[in-house]
């Protein structure tokens, strides 16, 4: 398919990829005195434009989607409708890999992220969920807005360590109406009820939040090679399997966390993303562990490197080679720590607990005595 050079006042650099309905192109803005902004605008395709169906969901996803202001959300700029060209959609450009590439990258390398890096993560999405899943509408009412597309490949990375979830376009809403027995979503990551085409709420995107992290964790299909209709039994029914089962090296803690977001049942599940994400920051806090957003950039950075994104724009002088960035405490994937997904991490064998925990014990140290002072022993356990 052609890339158009311009839609409406966008410069088109390049089409960045395309779904069942719509398609994303990274673009250029112009402003005055020679500005610029680099953005995504997305439209529906060309072979759909006429379908009162998708015109419908799209311009759903963006009613949803410019409501919604947080730094763990892909930002919604504008939309439009130009009449020939069609309606646009222009939003937030993140420069970097979405996790999907990132997984790819592990299994190629036969390494996995390390596990509280993976928290850190799941933490931020959570967050983000969280946001979209209280937000009000004008009157103060609940939109009650589940994402239902919880997936690696609308999880964005920065290179700078920023995650975002993207893609509100199956999104669900009380002010829309649903569509009942339609399934909608990838299966490989649908909780059991919206594998069933039951109605849903938040708690099936905590489901789906948990899929990804115990994929994170253990390099693998939550569900195996199963695909097609077998693969739906399986999510239907609901068995899940702790990520220990597959890999080593899982501190229980995560796991925990992991296998309680992947409860059959909602009602067992945590009730918001919120809990989730503060169950995370607890369980990082009781292991003394600093991971943030310059952990993941120092993943990022080996594993997919940082090379620039952004054709028709010129590279800063000052931007280096890989080798040329320090690592940041708590991520580092250098060659003599590699974890294996199958790698032995018991006597003679590598412990990537152990291993994470020695390049962060200096820091975590001086964090610990600051939060003695301020708190007491006591607090401090208590947190």
């Amino acid at each position: 398919m052609d890339t158009p050079a311009r839609l409406a006042d966008f410069e088109i650099i390049r089409r960045l990829g395309a779904g069942g309905m719509a398609e994303v192109f990274l673009a250029k803005r112009r402003g005055a005195e020679g500005t610029f902004k680099l953005l995504v605008v997305k439209r529906i395709l060309p072979q759909h434009v006429e379908s009162p169906r998708f015109r419908t969901m799209f311009a759903e996803e963006a009613q949803l989607a410019t409501r919604l202001n947080h730094p763990n959300i892909v930002q919604v700029y504008d939309f439009q409708d130009y009449g020939d060209e069609g309606q646009l959609l222009s939003m937030e450009y993140v420069e970097g890999p979405d996790l999907r590439k990132l997984q790819r990258a592990t299994k190629a390398q036969q390494t996995r992220i390390p596990p509280y890096v993976v928290a850190f993560i799941i933490g931020e999405v959570a967050k983000g969920l969280h946001y979209a899943h209280a937000r009000k509408d004008e009157r103060g009412a609940p939109l009650e807005i589940v994402h239902r597309d919880v997936s690696p490949q609308n999880i964005l990375l920065s290179f700078e360590g920023a995650v975002k979830i993207a893609d509100f376009g199956i999104a669900t809403a009380n002010v829309f109406r649903e569509e009942p027995g339609v399934l909608m979503g990838k299966t490989s990551y649908m909780s059991p009820e919206q594998a069933r085409a039951e109605r849903v709420d938040r708690r099936t995107d905590i489901y789906s939040l948990g899929v990804v992290f115990h994929e994170l964790l253990t390099g693998r299909p939550l569900h195996g090679a199963a695909e097609g209709q077998e693969l739906l039994e399986v999510v239907r029914s609901g068995h899940v399997e702790p990520p220990s089962t597959f890999a080593r090296g899982v501190p229980s803690e995560l796991e925990s966390i992991v296998m309680r977001s992947l409860s059959r049942e909602p009602a067992d599940r945590f009730q918001t993303a919120r809990d989730m994400a503060g169950a995370i920051t607890r369980a990082l806090f009781a292991k003394q562990e600093v991971v943030d957003s310059h952990s993941l950039e120092s993943v990022i950075e080996q594993l997919v490197g940082r090379e620039h994104t952004s054709p028709g724009v010129e590279a800063p002088a000052t931007v280096g080679s890989v080798s040329e960035l320090p690592p940041a405490s708590g991520s580092s994937l250098e060659q003599g720590s590699r974890l294996h997904a199958d790698a032995p991490t018991g006597p003679g064998g590598p412990d990537p607990k152990r291993d994470l925990k020695n390049r962060v014990g200096r820091e975590v140290r001086h964090v610990a005595i600051v939060t003695l002072r301020l708190h007491g022993g006591e607090d401090l356990a208590k947190a």
